[in-house]
């Protein structure tokens, strides 16, 4: 019920902003982060945070 609200809540905003998204749009987008990334994209992701963080030491 709460969902189904701020569901609306995100539709009436996006229509103010002249984005027209359905209900559809923020609901794939909510489940595609409810699924596990592979292990390639959370290695991939560690790869880039380390260079990330080996670039903020180069900056010190």
């Amino acid at each position: 019920e709460e969902i189904k609200k701020i569901l609306e809540n995100l539709i009436n905003i996006s229509k103010e902003l002249n984005l027209y998204l359905e209900e559809e749009d923020f609901e794939e987008t909510l489940d595609s982060h409810s699924q596990e990334l592979p292990n390639d994209s959370l290695m991939e992701m560690e790869a880039l945070q380390i260079g990330e963080q080996k670039e903020e030491e180069e900056k010190l």
